[in-house]
């Protein structure tokens, strides 16, 4: 079955380089009947990459003028013009921007959060805060001279001016605090100002004054802010992301050839690659004063950026990642292929001095000298001394030799060869969360009852399924496991990555049976229940993947076609299948798709109803503190779920999953800490380190398990 977490992962990566080749060949329109998605992707260029507001809010102002011929991407590019016109200190045309989405296109703003957050937020509201924006038009200054004179001079005479003409203040609040960041820039590189004004506001005499400077500005409720350009009205995170020296040379290779510079060219710092131009590639954002290295001698991403542009470039990272171990493994295999090496006779021998002497003999047949590392494992392990006469040919002929003749298997790993038994983990354990329906929940679960519980019976909280998965034959090797939380459906799987294929193909025949049990009629249209927020997310993962939205229909029959989206997603997607959502009504509706693309379309909008960017969330969730004295581990991990509900508006709050066996947790007793006012993020992350495990954000769920010895 067609993997959908990788392939949407993958189709996502594919888009976006896409949409960046793309944004950066486009030249301006010939004509007005220019593709309205084509027109969105450069505005985003010159937004995002150029930093250059002005010509990105020309681009999208085209896009609106089209109005309803471009449906959703209208309201869009509506909404990023008044994102640039607040970049620029614009505020009452950025107010102006959300007036209309709140007017016009209120019933698409439940689609897009980060849309109805900007037309909510130039919402003015009766007795709250003074709008800054309007504070700044409102003050008029009869004239406003300046004869040569430096950008500091000028902010602060344009500050003292506002005192004196703000008559509608309060004596304690007349007038604004311009506040003036320019540290790194050298005076001389900032002009000298000669203009004459008069009756201007001040929002005007600041807008000229910035623009004369290379200046950009925004007000905000205490004070304006006054900064370069390029700069970032944001703090720079440090983030550090470790690499796998045996995946760093492909890492390499890959952001060299799309444009990482230095290293070990010289270019750059000694020992450091100079990767920022490979991101800024793949679409994401690097404000003045950010910066991205790869260090080739400790084998780490150095990242400096602001925490919005950390969650894409993370994604980024690790689809990068992926293929760079792909790609050692590839030329790992290409070795074992190639490596031949002379006729070997056993008698007797112990598993561990077979694979020495086939280390020798390829380390012999190697140029360099390096030769292969096989390794044998787990330590423990006792195999049957082995007798065998091996033919002259290639390494990775004798290693099928020899671990078919002693009953093993090998794994090729990026960097090794991991000989070990069949019931043996070879590769990484990861662990991912399957959302189950509860019909589903119900097969597995009569299934285990007909066979027979597992040994010992399923835990009361977590039921273990991982005899039921091997029973009906997918993999699961000693150290690995399936359980189902019964509060929450989430099906937790710590398996071999190349074992998920097998565990979805169950599933899927599992929901196949359920669905055929109600009589429906293959290919027929069919019509799913879509929550609000299932809807603003479908909306997000579209846009994100550069797949326009098209709008159908008359007002108020509006039907949005995610057709492209889910074929995209879909390698078995039909040529006349269809997907439409019609947001007003809450009604997903599909025709002439096969059972098979039903359960991919169906897995999609579960993975949906979660928060895909998890890290992002748990960074807002706040933990006011954390005290406990001689706690278990589970415990611990309750207060921390229990915490994250309350602190969340939706009340919905994280899944932290703790997948230990029960041995393991009853060595977790005993703890006692006592600290204050952290993310849940961060909360989780330290009490992986104090208790020594380790915890990886899924897309659904926050599992925590120990350390793998990898």
């Amino acid at each position: 079955m067609h993997s959908v977490r990788t392939g949407w992962r993958r189709c996502r990566g594919a888009a976006r380089l896409a949409a960046c080749i793309a944004a950066g060949l486009a030249a301006p329109a010939a004509h007005a009947e220019e593709p309205v998605d084509l027109l969105f992707q450069r505005g985003l260029h010159f937004e995002a990459a150029d930093g250059d507001a002005e010509r990105a809010i020309a681009t999208y102002s085209r896009i609106v003028q089209r109005g309803k011929t471009s449906g959703s991407l209208a309201a869009r590019a509506l909404h990023r013009m008044g994102v640039c016109h607040e970049k620029r200190g614009e505020p009452a045309a950025a107010g102006e921007c959300a007036a209309r989405l709140r007017r016009d296109c209120a019933d698409l703003l439940p689609l897009f959060p980060a849309m109805k957050r900007f037309a909510e937020r130039h919402r003015a509201e009766p007795g709250g805060q003074p709008d800054p924006a309007k504070k700044l038009a409102g003050i008029v200054i009869p004239e406003f001279v300046l004869n040569r004179a430096t950008v500091p001079s000028a902010v602060q005479a344009l500050q003292q001016l506002s005192v004196r003409h703000d008559a509608d203040s309060p004596p304690e609040s007349r007038g604004v605090t311009i506040v003036l960041n320019v540290a790194g820039i050298r005076s001389q590189e900032l002009p000298a100002l000669t203009l004459k004004l008069q009756n201007v506001s001040v929002l005007e005499a600041l807008k000229r004054i910035a623009e004369m400077s290379g200046l950009k500005f925004r007000a905000g409720l205490e004070h304006v802010t006054v900064v370069h350009r390029d700069a970032s009205f944001e703090p720079i995170i440090r983030r550090i992301f470790p690499v796998k020296p045996v995946v760093g040379e492909a890492v390499m290779a890959m952001m060299c050839n799309m444009g990482a510079e230095g290293g070990r060219d010289g270019k750059g710092p000694v020992g450091l690659c100079d990767c920022k131009s490979f991101f800024l590639n793949m679409g994401v954002a690097f404000p003045k004063g950010s910066s991205a290295f790869y260090d080739t001698a400790k084998h780490w991403l150095i990242v400096e950026n602001e925490e919005r542009h950390l969650a894409e470039l993370k994604e980024v990272w690790e689809e990068t990642l992926e293929a760079a171990e792909e790609q050692a493994v590839s030329a790992l295999r290409a070795r074992l292929e190639t490596c031949r090496i002379p006729a070997e006779r056993f008698l007797d021998a112990d598993i561990r001095q077979v694979l020495a002497r086939l280390r020798d003999a390829a380390a012999g047949a190697d140029p360099d000298g390096k030769g292969v590392a096989l390794v044998f494992g787990p330590r423990k392990a006792e195999v049957a001394p082995l007798t065998l006469d091996l033919a002259a040919g290639t390494l990775l002929e004798a290693i099928e030799a020899v671990t078919e003749e002693a009953g093993l298997r090998y794994k090729i790993l990026p960097g090794s060869v991991r000989v070990g038994g069949t019931n043996t983990a070879l590769g990484p354990v990861v662990t991912r969360v399957f959302p189950l329906e509860s019909k589903v929940a119900e097969a597995i679960e009569r299934s285990v009852a007909a066979g027979g519980e597992p040994p010992g019976g399923p835990p009361a909280d977590a039921r273990d399924y991982t005899a039921y998965f091997r029973a009906v034959g997918v993999p699961f090797p000693a150290g690995t496991s399936a359980r189902l939380d019964p509060s929450t459906n989430l099906l937790v799987v710590a398996n071999e990555k190349e074992n998920f294929a097998a565990v979805e193909d169950v599933l899927g025949k599992l929901e196949t049976a359920t669905r055929a049990r109600k009589g429906t009629e293959p290919g027929g249209p069919r019509v799913f229940r879509v929550l609000p927020s299932v809807a603003r997310r479908l909306a997000a993962e579209a846009a994100a993947a550069g797949v326009v939205i098209a709008v159908q229909g008359p007002e108020g029959d509006l039907v949005h076609d995610y057709t492209p989206f889910f074929r995209a997603l879909d390698d078995a997607f039909p040529e006349q299948g269809r997907v439409g959502l019609q947001p007003a009504a809450g009604k997903l509706v599909v025709s002439n798709l096969r059972e098979r693309n039903r359960v991919v379309l169906r897995r999609v909008l579960k993975e949906l109803q979660y928060d895909k960017d998890l890290r992002r969330k748990m960074q807002r969730l706040r933990v006011p503190a954390m005290e406990f004295r001689q706690a278990g581990i589970g415990e611990v991990v309750a207060f921390l779920v229990a915490a994250s509900r309350e602190q969340d508006p939706l009340k919905q709050g994280v899944n932290i999953i703790l997948n230990l066996p029960e041995t393991h947790a009853a060595r977790l007793a005993g703890l006692s800490m006592n600290v204050r006012n952290m993310s849940l993020l961060d909360g989780v992350n330290y009490v992986a380190e104090v208790t020594g495990l380790t915890c990886r954000l899924d897309q659904n769920a926050v599992v925590i398990t120990a350390r793998n010895p990898e």
